[in-house]
């Protein structure tokens, strides 16, 4: 699921990760420069999203993913017994 979330602040501070994508139980930081009225379009939805996951947890942040493409998920329909 696609959600909004506080860009680190201060002059290091890098705005172009305003959103993350929530993954079973974890958080990954997305780095989407100049591409933020694509994802607001997506928040609160289910994406699939291919890019590149960048490691910079040696420069003292995180993992980042740089998107290539991003769509909605189709949506999926539970039905019942019966």
């Amino acid at each position: 699921m696609l959600r909004r979330r506080e860009p680190p602040a201060g002059p290091a501070g890098r705005s172009a990760l305003a959103f993350a994508l929530e993954i079973e139980g974890a958080s990954i930081d997305i780095y989407a420069a100049a591409e933020e009225s694509i994802l607001q379009g997506l928040l609160g939805r289910a994406i699939i999203a291919r890019g590149k996951l960048v490691d910079l947890r040696g420069e003292g942040l995180g993992e980042e993913l740089w998107p290539a493409s991003v769509r909605p998920a189709p949506e999926t329909r539970v039905t019942g017994p019966g």
